[in-house]
C-alpha cells in the first residue's frame, strides 16, 4: 500500500477532558502510517486564554505535525472535523476521540478501505445498518473528505444545527451522513473485527461516566427529533424523501 494523500488526523476536546490530548497524540504518532497533520481544534469560548489555559505536555506537544487551531464558538462535537474539512479541503481526514485507545493500525486500517473503493467513499467502522445495507458516519472511527459532502453539509450545519441549537442536534453524525446522501455519496464499512471497535470504544481505560461523548440515555432520547428536524429540512429545500436519497445512491453505486 502506497499513501498518496495527506493524511489530516482531526478532533476536539473541552476542560474535562483536555489532559488527554497528550496521550491521544502519542497514540497517532505511533501509527504504522504517519500522519501529516494532527489538529485539535478547541473554542476559545471555552478557552478564553487560550494557550494560558492549557497543560504543559499539551503545548510541550506542538510542533510541525501536531497544531491547536482555536475556532471561536463551542460548537462541541461539530468542532471536531468541521474546521478542518474547510482548512484541508482537498485532504483527507480522519476523525478521533481524545478518550478511545486506538490500535497503532488505526490510520492504516481506515486509509486502505478508502483506496479499497477507489477514494469514491466516506469510510466508518460503525456497522449501523440503514436501507440497502448502508451505513452512518461514526465520529469516533471515519475517514472523510470535503468532496463526499460537496455543499451539503454546510447547508446542514447552518440550516439545521445552527437554526435548531446543538442541544437538539447533538450528536453530529447525522449531518454528515445526510450531507453525504443528498450529495449522492455512501459510506462504506470498515469490519469491526479489524479495529477491535467495540473493544476500543466501550472499555477503553480512558473513559468515564462525565465523558461528553458517552452514549447515554439523553442521547438515545434525542436521536429521533433530530433526525427528524433533519429529514423535514431536506424534504423541504430539496423535495427528498429519506426513500429517496438512499435510491438515488444507490443507483449511483449501481452504475458508476
Amino acid at each position: 500500500m502506497v499513501k498518496t494523500d495527506r493524511i489530516i488526523i482531526s478532533f476536539t476536546s473541552w476542560k474535562k477532558r483536555i489532559d488527554r490530548v497528550c496521550h491521544s497524540v502519542d497514540l497517532m504518532l505511533s501509527q504504522t502510517i504517519n500522519p501529516d497533520k494532527i489538529i485539535l481544534n478547541l473554542s476559545s469560548d471555552e478557552f478564553p486564554k487560550k494557550e494560558q489555559e492549557l497543560p504543559k505536555c499539551v503545548l510541550d506537544k506542538i510542533n510541525d505535525i501536531f497544531e491547536i487551531f482555536w475556532v471561536k464558538e463551542n460548537t462541541k462535537v461539530y468542532k471536531k472535523i468541521i474546521p478542518s474539512l474547510i482548512r484541508f479541503p482537498n485532504d483527507v481526514v480522519i476523525a478521533i476521540d481524545d478518550d478511545i485507545e486506538y490500535p497503532k493500525d488505526y490510520i492504516e486500517t481506515l486509509y486502505n478501505e478508502y483506496l479499497k473503493h477507489d477514494k469514491k467513499n466516506p469510510i466508518c467502522c460503525y456497522r449501523n445498518n440503514e436501507k440497502g445495507g448502508i451505513f452512518r458516519h461514526s465520529g469516533p472511527f471515519s475517514l472523510v473528505k470535503a468532496e463526499f459532502f460537496g455543499p451539503y453539509l454546510k447547508d446542514l450545519y447552518y440550516n439545521v444545527v445552527m437554526k435548531y441549537g446543538i442541544s437538539r442536534i447533538p450528536a453530529s453524525d447525522d449531518i454528515y451522513f445526510y450531507a453525504a446522501l443528498l450529495n449522492g455519496c455512501l459510506y462504506k464499512v470498515v469490519e469491526l473485527d479489524k479495529l477491535d471497535f467495540y473493544k476500543n470504544l466501550y472499555s477503553s481505560t480512558r473513559r468515564n461516566p462525565d465523558s461528553y461523548s458517552s452514549y447515554d440515555s439523553k442521547w438515545r432520547s434525542t436521536w429521533k427529533n433530530e433526525v427528524e428536524l433533519i429529514k423535514n429540512y431536506i424534504k423541504g429545500a430539496y423535495n427528498k424523501s429519506y426513500d429517496d436519497l438512499i435510491n438515488d445512491c444507490l443507483n449511483k453505486e449501481k452504475y458508476s
